[in-house]
């Protein structure tokens, strides 16, 4: 909740005692605060009469201090600044809960909304909460599963009617999702993202019927709940054109639609960029800041031809641009650029308002991108109707003032036929204009920069995985030849977002097919020193050279942007479905559109890493078995099988490098571990081979040739491969003894079959990949092959006795060739400390000085190795195992099963947090 003196408290109870609440919150920071200014402004003069009604929440103190200014009621909660980021993330849900709290209903705005009427007078009052929503059409697309989670409830504008349900539900979401990560993986960035999968999973992947989605008269529902819900939580969509989106409101301007009868009550500058940008220019900009923005400013204007092709629109404002710098002046943007150069107006079915020629350059190219390369040289083109802007002294230059007016401003004067000092100037002929710059000595190069402009395929809605799966191969997008090329920075007509050209296809089958250059041909192609390189330059000039996308090595589908966040679909259904290919499809496909990885080991790694993380946290043993058993024979694989689903354009993967499963370092093997680790799979190879028919292990047979012809010690060893690992699978049923004095011995713990088929799996199981104490002691690990079904059953059997311990991690020694050494400590990664309890199982029976030495201060306990033994121990006690002459008998040859167990941090989601990976523990005792 808001830390709340017992004034704020009495602050909130007052002003929502007639009227329910209008809320936001900034920092001090310029561009939010001026952004919650202007929307304290919008409440004051567009809705005067419910000021007494708005607060705003102040983190820091510059931001209550500039609110008190303007004499608007503000609530200071402090935030320390290395919490700012969590803060922001969780500010809403933390005023919305504190309303719920105290009994007070109300909206929650974001600070880039303007009120133009009263918002309570579009609410339905049949919901716990009534929000907006970023669909064009809801009762076509709500909550289907092919959109983006985030489109379906925009959490900028959220009104809730206090109750303990309410309080409950939104003190739920703060739970499930308080911290910015967990065992290392992410909260996604988004909150809107994050609140709209927590409202999802309970609409439809929920046994009860907890909540309901509403739009008009459509009821969204779990219809087939097991447990039915009497009293459901339910949030009601509200319409888009009334409470707007930036899309409908300052793009296609939905409210202005011949027939429209319900006028908004808000705009949300969202999907819109720069956000202050669309406010000022469609003149919702309440701040009086006019001569503290543009002190000494000079500004110039000229006509914009109507009806121009897109390329010949852009040619004149990039000239308007060139003139405006070389006059040392603002260029006004032009707003009479044609209107039907934008594939998307007549799609969204915005053509009747806006006419032929009455658009913004923002219609076509992506306006944040634009004014971040080049803002300081214009200005949005709403100012022309600024009272401040018309008061203005003005001037016009005809071209009989060109040659002067030019070389005045080129030589640092103003100069000219009438000196020109006029802080508005108007250009009556800008293509004489143009031409006179140049003559002048003035070039585009001086303002604008060449660069290669890619078809922004990570961005494209219609690549989409889950659209694509619903919608068929033959709906993804692609970019049109010859629409990436040579333009200018920061002018690009293919990445213009933030007015969702990127969901034109998507939503409406129209296809956003702009060029990126806009049309401008000022810059050509040049030759790169790389294939990669995208390289542009003016004629005579340097080149400019970037990175390029190469349409053949992306991925086919773009994957969700969540993929590798804790609320994850694709690690969701890998634990709800255990399905490793359709998981290792996804992360692979993500990590190719958005990280950086330089090998395809490190690929694989990234995916493994991220799966078993997310599958211990969750204490899902079974799926974390399949999980590793796949990865395993991904990351060694010993022959080329389809079931891995390598892409085509891939090496093989018998051809990639071992890779440690726990550190993501490329295995190297040390020459003085490996004369005995050969000698090991040699002779386990070789048993193999005895045992079981050719057919059935013709990859055994194949490690034995190549083993067999090493001479040199390679640094990547060709033995360490999954060549040989059966399927072991068993029941179990697994009662412990309790500890007395933190210990305790249980005999026959498992079926003495079970035991012996254990014993035969670490046999026959090529997966004793790390040498240790030169090659004496062999290791396998759980996040490595150690993890057959029957295995993690039994993992699972011991877990289930422990209560509030969870399993960390899982390895076992094998006692390869040893005469004497001493005893070797077992213990966790001394970088978290011991765990809570360790365990060890015996599968074979040892010589009178084997077994496990427990020692306390000056209290020793010696427990003999005897088969089908577990001993426990917990951290007061320090265990070092004690190992005899090693067996030459390839069969007999001594294994210790080692688990060791945390305690849970208790989180409801993640049970597993807390525990932590596991290397290699020995050391001499």
């Amino acid at each position: 909740m808001l830390d709340l003196r017992e004034a704020d408290v009495n602050l909130l109870k007052k002003a929502g005692r007639k009227q329910s609440l209008l809320a936001t919150w900034t920092t001090g920071e310029s561009k939010y605060m001026s952004l919650a200014l202007n929307l304290a402004l919008s409440v004051r003069r567009n809705t005067p009469h419910l000021e007494r009604s708005f607060v705003c929440i102040a983190l820091d103190r510059e931001a209550r201090r500039a609110m008190r200014k303007h004499r608007f009621q503000t609530i200071l909660h402090a935030v320390p600044r290395l919490d700012l980021k969590d803060a922001i993330w969780k500010m809403r849900w933390f005023i919305l809960h504190t309303f719920a709290y105290f009994g007070v209903n109300g909206f929650v705005l974001d600070s880039d909304i303007v009120v133009l009427r009263s918002p309570f007078e579009v609410l339905k009052g049949d919901a716990d909460f009534e929000v907006m929503t970023d669909h064009f059409w809801p009762e076509l697309h709500l909550w289907e599963y092919w959109t983006r989670p985030e489109e379906h409830i925009n959490t900028g504008c959220i009104y809730v009617k206090a109750s303990n349900r309410t309080k409950a539900f939104l003190y739920e979401f703060l739970e499930d999702h308080n911290e910015t990560q967990v065992g290392g993986i992410p909260r996604h960035w988004m909150d809107q993202q994050v609140f709209n999968k927590f409202v999802q999973r309970k609409l439809f992947h929920s046994s009860s019927d907890l909540v309901h989605g509403l739009y008009e008269s459509q009821i969204y529902r779990n219809t087939r709940p097991l447990l039915p819900v009497v009293d459901p939580i339910r949030i009601r969509i509200l319409d888009p054109v009334v409470v707007a989106h930036g899309m409908n409101y300052f793009w296609i301007r939905a409210h202005e639609r011949p027939g429209q009868e319900r006028q908004p009550v808000l705009a949300h500058a969202n999907g819109v960029d720069g956000k202050e940008y669309f406010l000022r220019d469609r003149k919702l900009w309440y701040l009086n800041d006019f001569e503290t923005r543009f002190e000494g400013q000079n500004f110039l204007t000229y006509e914009h031809p109507p009806r121009l092709s897109l390329a010949n629109d852009f040619r004149h404002l990039t000239r308007a641009v060139v003139v405006a710098a070389s006059l040392k002046r603002r260029l006004v943007l032009p707003n009479r650029m044609n209107c039907n150069n934008c594939p998307a107006l007549e799609a969204y079915k915005g053509t009747a308002m806006l006419g032929t020629s009455n658009c913004t350059f923002d219609y076509f190219a992506w306006s944040q991108s634009f004014l971040g390369h080049h803002g300081e040289l214009v200005v949005e083109s709403g100012l022309e109707s600024d009272p401040h802007f018309a008061l203005l002294s003005a001037e016009t230059a005809t071209s009989d003032h060109f040659v002067e007016l030019f070389q005045a401003a080129w030589k640092g004067g103003h100069g000219g036929k009438g000196n020109f000092r006029s802080r508005r100037l108007h250009i009556a002929d800008l293509e004489l204009a143009y031409k006179t710059a140049l003559e002048v000595g003035f070039r585009p190069a001086m303002v604008f920069e060449c660069r290669h402009h890619d078809w922004p395929v990570g961005w494209m809605a219609c690549r989409d995985q889950r659209f694509v799966q619903a919608q068929g191969m033959f709906s993804r997008c692609e970019a049109f030849p010859e629409q990436g090329g040579c333009g200018y920075r920061g002018v690009t007509c293919c990445e213009a977002f933030w007015g969702w050209s990127e969901k034109l296809e998507y939503f409406t089958g129209k296809s956003w097919d702009l060029p990126c250059n806009c049309g401008l041909s000022e810059c050509e192609p040049r030759e790169g020193a790389e294939r990669a390189q995208g390289c542009c330059a003016f004629a005579g000039g340097q080149p400019r050279c970037d990175r390029r996308i190469r349409m053949e090595s992306v991925p086919e589908i773009n994957t969700p942007e969540d993929t590798e966040s804790l609320t994850s679909t694709a690690l969701a259904e890998l634990e709800a479905f255990g399905d490793p290919i359709s998981f290792w499809k996804t992360c692979r496909l993500n990590r190719q559109l958005r990280a950086s990885d330089k090998t395809i080991e490190e690929l694989l790694w990234n995916c493994h890493r991220l799966a078993t993380r997310f599958l211990l946290l969750k204490q899902n043993l079974d799926v974390l078995g399949r999980w590793c058993r796949f990865a395993h024979r991904l990351r060694r694989a010993a022959t080329d099988t389809a079931d891995l689903a390598f892409p085509r354009n891939w090496p093989s993967p018998t051809l990639l490098r071992p890779f440690n499963a726990e550190t993501g370092k490329v295995e190297v093997l040390r020459t003085e571990d490996l004369n005995l680790k050969l000698s090991h799979d040699l002779a386990q190879l070789g048993f193999l081979q005895q045992k079981f028919s050719r057919s059935e292990i013709l990859e055994v047979v194949e490690g034995l040739r190549l083993l067999g012809n090493i001479k040199v010690f390679d640094s990547i060893y060709a033995g360490n491969r999954a060549r040989f690992v059966p399927e072991l699978k068993a029941e179990v049923n697994i009662t412990i003894d309790p500890l007395v004095d933190s210990f305790s011995v249980t005999d026959g713990i498992l079926n003495s079959s079970l035991v012996e088929a254990l014993a035969d799996w670490f046999a026959e199981a090529t997966i004793w990949h790390a040498p240790h104490l030169q090659g004496q002691l062999l290791q396998a690990s759980l996040l490595d092959g150690l993890n057959c079904e029957a295995l993690m059953s039994v993992a699972s059997g011991f877990k289930s006795q422990l209560r509030t311990l969870v399993l960390e991690n899982m390895w076992a020694w094998k006692l390869n060739a040893m005469d004497t050494h001493p005893p070797v400590r077992v213990y966790s990664n001394s970088q978290f400390g011991a765990p809570d309890l360790l365990l060890l199982f015996w599968v074979s029976d040892g010589e009178e000085s084997e077994g496990l030495e427990l020692t306390r201060s000056k209290r020793r306990h010696f427990i003999q190795r005897r088969k089908n033994r577990v001993v426990l121990w917990g951290p007061e006690w320090i265990g070092a195992l004690h190992f005899g002459r090693a067996q030459s008998e390839y069969r007999a040859k001594q294994v210790d099963l080692i688990m060791s167990f945390r305690k849970s941090f208790g989180h409801k989601l993640y049970p597993g947090w807390g525990v932590h990976a596991l290397q290699w523990s020995g050391e001499s005792a």
